[in-house]
């Protein structure tokens, strides 16, 4: 056995016996076992120009323990009432928006041009519909212009222009 190996078995027995008797009180002190009469009182030492050690008084322990605080700031667990909402504001109800005229109710299909005038095919509730300007549709719909890409209707109750889309021109 090689020395290194020798006191790294050394250290590792004395590693158990620490982790085993390691954790026993110490014995008592010698000055506790020697009689009374042959105990050595230890000589005052003081320095020159040294005041003398004050030993501060003892304060009760009651006056230690103070209560704790009441106030809701500090305490977690308060329960905490949520502020008050602030008044209403007396306000004018805003006025209601203007109608707005509703989604085009027509699909298209397609379009020809016949006689240098446009006639468009539309779908409107599963009824196909021929259109050339100047016709109304529907009761509700005036054809005003038919210009591809665009065809221009105008909503007849609330005289809104609406715009469908039928897709470039053959010219």
């Amino acid at each position: 056995m090689k020395r290194r190996h020798a006191i790294m078995l050394l250290a590792l027995m004395a590693a158990g016996y620490l982790a085993i008797w390691g954790n026993e009180p110490a014995p008592p002190a010698q000055a506790a076992t020697l009689p009374p009469s042959t105990k050595r009182v230890p000589a005052k030492v003081t320095t020159a120009g040294a005041a003398p050690a004050t030993v501060a008084a003892l304060v009760p322990r009651a006056a230690l323990m103070q209560e704790p605080a009441s106030d809701a700031a500090t305490d977690p667990f308060s329960t905490r009432q949520p502020p008050a909402p602030p008044p209403p504001v007396a306000s004018k109800p805003l006025p209601p928006p203007p109608p707005v005229a509703p989604p085009l109710p027509f699909q298209f299909l397609g379009k020809k041009l016949e006689d240098g005038r446009w006639e468009i095919y539309l779908d409107a509730a599963e009824q196909t519909l021929i259109a050339h300007q100047g016709d109304t549709l529907l009761g509700r719909y005036r054809v005003d212009e038919i210009r591809p890409p665009n065809l221009q209707l105008t909503y007849l109750p609330l005289n809104q222009p609406q715009t469908l889309a039928i897709g470039q021109g053959e010219e």
